[in-house]
């Protein structure tokens, strides 16, 4: 697959559109995103994303909607979450797992993007990631910009600009995550959006209610 994110995106809602619609209905909808790449102006990329969100609009009902967009998310690598997986079926323990993701975010971000201690300290403090915030029987996600641009958004002061900066990922990432860990279907809630005119992504995760086993905060 290609490490374009802008293509490969398209190429993932082009082949739901294709299975779950119809060829008639995945060309009204792709039309004029064959030129998009990562490299094209991102005000260009938005304006045909929100064009394409109100075709699909035109042409698919509320649930089939979701579904496409959830198709297209991206995810995270199952073997990733064995050790999670396997620790939630033997103790039920949402609090534990959740710790555990909040450590592996933290890892990803020293690790593998290199940040600064403060820009670290920074994200995490906002509860922002792979783990975001537990309330209860649920767990607050607010979604990062994309993991590249990272150091950008935060020294960019123009909130336009700093729009531009994030990624597609959304409700279909965090729940795909947690269906995995949990091996049972969530229902995932989109809080806050872009596309409404917010500052960030955030998503409400409902973690099911164990009779008798899980422990809550």
């Amino acid at each position: 697959m290609s490490r374009d994110f802008e293509r490969n995106w398209h190429s993932r809602l082009s082949a739901h559109l294709d299975r779950a619609a119809s060829p008639e209905t995945r060309r009204f909808v792709m039309e004029g995103c064959e030129e998009l790449c990562d490299a094209t102006d991102r005000r260009r990329v938005c304006q045909w994303t929100r064009l394409a969100l109100e075709r699909l609009e035109q042409v698919l009902d509320a649930e089939d909607l979701r579904r496409a967009l959830v198709a297209c998310s991206c995810t995270y690598p199952c073997e990733n979450l064995a050790e999670l997986r396997k620790h939630y079926a033997v103790h039920r323990d949402l609090n534990a797992v959740h710790e555990m993701l909040r450590k592996r975010f933290r890892a990803f971000l020293e690790g593998d993007l290199a940040l600064q201690p403060d820009l670290v300290n920074e994200i995490l403090s906002r509860d922002w990631g792979l783990a975001g915030r537990r309330e209860g029987d649920m767990i607050v996600a607010t979604k990062i910009p994309k993991s590249g641009n990272l150091k950008a958004y935060f020294s960019e002061t123009d909130p336009r600009k700093r729009r531009e900066l994030y990624c597609y990922c959304g409700a279909g990432f965090y729940k795909q995550l947690w269906e995995e860990i949990l091996m049972r279907p969530v229902q995932v809630d989109v809080r806050r959006s872009l596309l409404t005119g917010d500052e960030v992504c955030s998503f409400v995760i409902h973690l099911p209610v164990e009779d008798g086993g899980g422990k809550h905060d």
